[in-house]
């Protein structure tokens, strides 16, 4: 079985294209991709702290428990 996968990205990030990162969510079969407009490459979590840290939570806790807790628009099913 495939494990889940999260890829947060900024829109500004310069080291690796925005499009790249989500291109790898949507190649997983249970990737899913958080989007952070504005945010670099290493100020994701600075960019929008409350949903970076809600996502990982979320995250974590389907890793936990084997529930899917994707919101609608977040997931890109393979």
């Amino acid at each position: 079985m495939p494990q889940p996968l999260l890829v947060v990205h900024g829109t500004e990030d310069r080291i690796c294209e925005y499009a790249s990162g989500k291109a790898i969510a949507e190649a997983a079969p249970r990737g899913r991709l958080l989007t952070l407009e504005g945010a670099d490459h290493l100020e994701l979590a600075a960019e929008d702290e409350q949903r970076y840290r809600e996502a990982l939570a979320e995250f974590f806790a389907e890793l936990r428990g084997g529930q899917d807790t994707t919101s609608p628009g977040e997931r890109h099913d393979g």
